[in-house]
């Protein structure tokens, strides 16, 4: 409880700020992030290896590591700066693009699941659907701290994104299917063998959560791709792309299979064109190459 109290000092403090300077303090932040965290460089330089082999310059390398920190810090204070944001000013940030995408299926009176991931500034991104498209239902797990919790909680809700836990999590999503409503589910993060769907991503088995595609086959929904694209620090894009078909044939473990590859795809190439956006400081791969982080 004490260390939330003077997180909120400090996150009231930085905000007296102007906002050009806000950003010149997370930019040391980030800088200092990188320097002690030794154990976060070296997954992300183990994920890019594997990603890219040697295609990659040493010093392409280093700036994609700095890359991964400056965004993760921009994440995290992005947080405390929602606190204060209007619609309004959520409007002026973002651009929506092919937004027809997911018109024609609102029109088509189908449920939507919307998949994205940690690119660019993701907490704009989930802002920005919640403010400037529909409220949508997302899945969260809670944080050691129930402060820290119920504050991201918050920090989300102002904006139409409703959080529940993940334990229980699937019938909130069911219901907001039925009801022909949206939900938002991240899909880039390793999942657990016995809750995940073993696919490819770039040529390497790792498990991915194949939960968007079991939604969209059994409720008739749409698995529409959705991430935000970082102009710069002010600036973004959030772009949908075409919706990932999710067979329906006498085969269901097949068609989720396939249809959770195809959502593995789409992101790998979003990442193949942009990978200063991605959040390549976790373990993607651990658990189908547990070996390539063991001295870590």
């Amino acid at each position: 409880m004490i260390s939330y109290f003077l997180f909120l000092i400090i996150s009231n403090i930085l905000m007296l700020f102007p906002r050009f300077l806000r950003k010149k303090i997370y930019l040391s932040l980030s800088h200092l992030a990188y320097a002690l965290s030794k154990k976060h460089r070296n997954i992300i330089r183990i994920n890019l290896k594997l990603a890219f082999g040697e295609s990659l310059s040493e010093t392409r390398i280093e700036e994609l590591t700095r890359k991964c920190f400056h965004n993760l810090i921009l994440n995290s204070v992005q947080i405390i700066e929602n606190q204060k944001l209007s619609h309004a000013d959520i409007a002026k940030m973002v651009t929506i693009e092919n937004r027809e995408i997911l018109d024609k299926v609102i029109e088509q009176g189908r449920g939507v699941v919307l998949i994205t991931g940690h690119f660019g500034n993701w907490e704009i991104g989930a802002a920005a659907i919640g403010s400037m498209i529909m409220p949508t239902l997302g899945v969260y797990k809670p944080l050691k701290n129930p402060y820290f919790s119920k504050y991201l909680f918050n920090a989300r809700a102002r904006f139409g994104l409703k959080m529940y836990e993940k334990e229980g999590a699937i019938r909130h999503l069911a219901k907001a299917l039925k009801k022909k409503e949206s939900v938002s589910l991240l899909i880039d993060q390793s999942v657990s063998s016995a809750d995940g769907q073993v696919v490819q991503f770039f040529d390497n088995p790792c498990t991915q959560v194949p939960s968007p595609a079991q939604l969209a086959r059994k409720y008739n929904a749409a698995v529409i791709p959705v991430f935000l694209h970082n102009v710069d620090d002010n600036h973004f894009i959030l772009r949908f792309e075409e919706e990932v078909l999710v067979e329906k044939s006498d085969d269901a473990d097949k068609d989720i299979r396939e249809a959770t590859q195809k959502q593995a795809d789409v992101l790998q190439s979003l990442i193949e064109a942009e990978p200063d956006h991605w959040f390549w400081c976790h373990k993607r791969w651990k658990n189908e190459l547990p070996e390539i982080y063991k001295n870590i």
